[in-house]
């Protein structure tokens, strides 16, 4: 290798000049991606978030060299991809001491170490030091720095390089250890037919539907235990509503809901797809295939369905597993809404770890501007459905063993006889 001091361009002493050369190739995310395709690397550095298909673009190039891509990163700014690309796919943490002993103390419910491994099969390491721990800067300066900054999570991003809380995400307490639950192991038999039981379809006219089954407890928990994306470009809507039907088993559900698009008149047919699948579930019932069940479209107005289901998210965090939500408040014991996702549901899941609010394209943006608090599409469907069936004020536990089936007395009626 040869290395040449950029101020005098002379040759450093005591290098060798063997073999092939190496070469520096300096380019700026500003350069078009296909400027440097077809150039082999070694490794790669990139310096703060490089746009996702440069990344892409240099990961190709170091496929022949068996080469590796580092990145340094300073989460001072709203990050677009690496958070759910990189840092949450990592196969390995390693954080310095400092960096463990300011997440112990803001989460009390984890328990942080040095190095952490996870069952990541990605090849991706991250390592993650505080301002503290550059030796170059004094405590007091720091504390000096920081002293104003009265927003936990700034203190979070700017000072310890935790950069969970800028991600954009719109489901924050979401959970895969916490949340995502063996079906198998709480539901050997099947999820219970005496729950309240829901359907619900984010329709599209060409994109993939996203079904989803959801079951609530009559202690508040919701389930969602299934998951279907059938493609209307591929298949008819009896023949979703067949599959469905057979998925659906002999559940009795309270509420079917469906994006109100699916409402529009479809002009090869002049029906509704609303129209069409209540037909297709009458049918299907009077074949003996399901229970039936009346679809109709959901609310769209207003963030109270969101609200909910990160109430529910939040409480069962602190639950740590289902069927564990009674608490004691003020005397009294009562059980907390919660809501899991079955391991049957990977979409769904992806899709709530996922979904986030809209970037701005230009970094500098994100210093002047608030985040936009538009949810953007990619990942929205499931979402979005799960959202619409927690909007709706008839969603609730069932009342097993709460029935009162005492006769009224005879004086509310007529005579003082009761009537046969």
């Amino acid at each position: 290798m040869i290395v040449i001091d950029p101020l005098k361009g002379i040759e450093l002493n005591g290098t060798k000049n063997e073999g092939e050369d190496i070469l520096f190739d300096f380019m700026s995310y500003v350069q078009s991606t296909q400027a440097a395709a077809g150039v082999q690397l070694m490794s790669c550095y990139c310096d703060e978030e490089p746009p996702f298909d440069f990344w892409i673009e240099q990961n190709r190039r170091l496929f022949i060299e068996d080469g590796d891509m580092l990145l340094g990163l300073t989460p001072a700014r709203q990050l677009s991809w690496t958070y759910d690309e990189l840092f949450e796919k990592a196969q390995v943490y390693y954080r310095t001491q400092t960096v463990v002993d300011y997440m112990n103390k803001t989460e009390k419910d984890k328990n942080y170490k040095v190095v952490m491994k996870t069952d990541s099969p990605k090849d991706i390491a991250v390592l993650q030091a505080a301002t503290d721990d550059n030796p170059m800067v004094s405590l007091q300066v720091l504390e000096s720095i920081h002293a104003t900054t009265d927003d936990p999570d700034l203190l979070a991003t700017t000072r310890y390089g935790i950069h969970k809380q800028i991600s954009g995400r719109i489901f924050k307490d979401f959970d895969y250890t916490v949340h995502y639950v063996d079906f198998e192991k709480y539901f050997p038999d099947g999820i219970f037919r005496e729950w309240n039981h829901y359907r619900m379809i984010d329709y599209h006219p060409h994109n993939k539907w996203a079904c989803i089954w959801l079951a609530i407890s009559p202690e508040n928990e919701a389930f969602i235990w299934r998951e279907w994306s059938p493609d209307p470009e591929k298949v008819i809507t009896r023949m979703i509503a067949n599959e469905m039907a057979i998925m659906s088993q002999d559940y009795k559900f309270k509420i079917n809901l469906i994006d109100p698009r699916a409402a529009e008149t479809q002009t090869n047919t002049g029906t509704t797809t609303v129209e069409d699948l209540n037909d297709d579930f009458v049918a299907l019932k009077r074949e003996g295939i399901c229970t039936g069940g009346y679809w109709e479209t959901w609310d769209t107005k207003g963030t109270r369905g969101r609200e909910v289901v990160r109430e529910r998210l939040k409480n069962a965090k602190a639950c740590k597993r289902p069927f564990n939500n009674k608490i004691q408040y003020q005397g009294l014991s009562r059980h907390i809404p919660t809501l899991w996702i079955s391991t049957r549901c990977p979409e769904t899941a992806r899709s709530v770890k996922q979904w986030r609010l809209e970037s701005y394209a230009r970094a500098t943006n994100n210093v002047d501007k608030d985040r936009k608090e538009t949810p953007t599409q990619k990942w929205s469907h499931f979402c979005t459905a799960i959202e619409a069936i927690f909007k709706d004020n008839r969603v609730r536990p069932p009342l097993i063993g709460y029935r009162n089936t005492s006769k009224p007395a005879p004086k509310y009626f007529n005579g003082r006889r009761a009537r046969a």
